[in-house]
Protein backbone atom coordinates (compact mmCIF):
# COMPACT_ATOMS: atom_id res chain seq x y z
CA UNK A 1 0.00 0.00 0.00
CA UNK A 2 3.01 2.18 0.72
CA UNK A 3 4.18 2.44 -2.72
CA UNK A 4 0.73 2.95 -4.10
CA UNK A 5 0.29 6.05 -2.07
CA UNK A 6 3.92 7.42 -3.17
CA UNK A 7 2.97 7.11 -6.83
CA UNK A 8 -0.55 8.78 -6.08
CA UNK A 9 1.63 11.43 -4.46
CA UNK A 10 3.56 12.19 -7.48
CA UNK A 11 0.74 11.90 -9.72
CA UNK A 12 -1.00 14.51 -7.91
CA UNK A 13 2.09 16.49 -7.83
CA UNK A 14 2.76 16.49 -11.27
CA UNK A 15 -0.52 17.30 -12.39
CA UNK A 16 -0.89 19.82 -10.02
CA UNK A 17 2.84 21.57 -11.07
CA UNK A 18 2.64 21.00 -14.59
CA UNK A 19 0.35 23.63 -16.10
CA UNK A 20 2.60 26.10 -14.32
CA UNK A 21 5.91 24.79 -15.23
CA UNK A 22 4.88 24.03 -19.00
CA UNK A 23 2.85 27.47 -19.54
CA UNK A 24 5.30 29.86 -21.56
CA UNK A 25 3.97 32.87 -23.52
CA UNK A 26 5.71 35.60 -25.55
CA UNK A 27 4.72 39.04 -26.63
CA UNK A 28 4.81 41.28 -29.34
CA UNK A 29 6.19 44.98 -29.09
CA UNK A 30 6.57 48.03 -31.02
CA UNK A 31 5.68 50.97 -31.88
CA UNK A 32 3.49 52.95 -34.84
CA UNK A 33 5.18 55.68 -36.65
CA UNK A 34 3.57 57.08 -40.12
CA UNK A 35 6.08 58.17 -43.43
CA UNK A 36 7.55 61.47 -41.79
CA UNK A 37 8.59 59.10 -38.61
CA UNK A 38 5.92 60.95 -36.40
CA UNK A 39 4.26 58.55 -33.81
CA UNK A 40 0.74 57.50 -34.53
CA UNK A 41 -1.24 57.22 -30.86
CA UNK A 42 -4.71 55.10 -30.42
CA UNK A 43 -3.84 53.18 -32.97
CA UNK A 44 -5.24 49.35 -32.99
CA UNK A 45 -2.91 46.05 -32.79
CA UNK A 46 -4.59 42.63 -33.45
CA UNK A 47 -2.85 39.73 -33.17
CA UNK A 48 -4.99 36.30 -34.07
CA UNK A 49 -3.59 33.19 -33.49
CA UNK A 50 -4.44 30.98 -36.91
CA UNK A 51 -4.28 27.71 -35.49
CA UNK A 52 -6.50 28.74 -32.69
CA UNK A 53 -8.33 32.36 -34.09
CA UNK A 54 -7.79 33.10 -30.43
CA UNK A 55 -7.11 37.08 -30.76
CA UNK A 56 -5.23 39.92 -28.52
CA UNK A 57 -6.12 43.54 -28.88
CA UNK A 58 -3.64 46.58 -27.78
CA UNK A 59 -3.70 49.99 -28.63
CA UNK A 60 -1.02 52.40 -28.76
CA UNK A 61 0.30 54.98 -26.26
CA UNK A 62 0.92 58.84 -27.15
CA UNK A 63 4.17 58.05 -27.76
CA UNK A 64 3.14 55.25 -30.04
CA UNK A 65 4.41 52.54 -28.79
CA UNK A 66 2.72 49.19 -27.67
CA UNK A 67 2.35 45.95 -26.12
CA UNK A 68 0.52 42.77 -26.77
CA UNK A 69 0.93 39.92 -23.95
CA UNK A 70 0.17 36.64 -23.15
CA UNK A 71 0.64 34.96 -26.68
CA UNK A 72 1.17 31.38 -27.06
CA UNK A 73 3.59 29.97 -29.50
CA UNK A 74 2.24 29.87 -33.17
CA UNK A 75 1.80 32.04 -36.35
CA UNK A 76 -0.32 34.93 -35.83
CA UNK A 77 -1.52 37.35 -38.41
CA UNK A 78 -1.11 41.27 -36.95
CA UNK A 79 -3.49 43.89 -38.17
CA UNK A 80 -2.48 47.84 -37.38
CA UNK A 81 -6.02 50.13 -38.02
CA UNK A 82 -5.72 53.78 -37.63
CA UNK A 83 -8.31 56.16 -38.94
CA UNK A 84 -7.10 58.27 -41.99
CA UNK A 85 -4.72 55.61 -42.60
CA UNK A 86 -4.49 51.98 -44.73
CA UNK A 87 -4.51 49.14 -42.51
CA UNK A 88 -1.19 46.90 -42.68
CA UNK A 89 -1.17 43.42 -42.15
CA UNK A 90 1.28 40.92 -41.94
CA UNK A 91 1.90 37.31 -40.57
CA UNK A 92 4.79 36.38 -38.00
CA UNK A 93 5.61 33.71 -35.71
CA UNK A 94 6.57 33.55 -31.84
CA UNK A 95 8.33 30.96 -30.54
CA UNK A 96 9.48 30.03 -26.78
CA UNK A 97 12.68 28.63 -25.95
CA UNK A 98 13.05 25.97 -23.01
CA UNK A 99 15.50 26.57 -20.61
CA UNK A 100 16.97 23.50 -18.29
Amino acid sequence: MKNWSAIWLVVIACVCFAPSGLAQSGSFAGSVTDSTGAEVPNTKITAVNVATGISRTAETDESGTYRITNLNPGVYDVRIEHPGFKAYCFRTSRSTWMRF
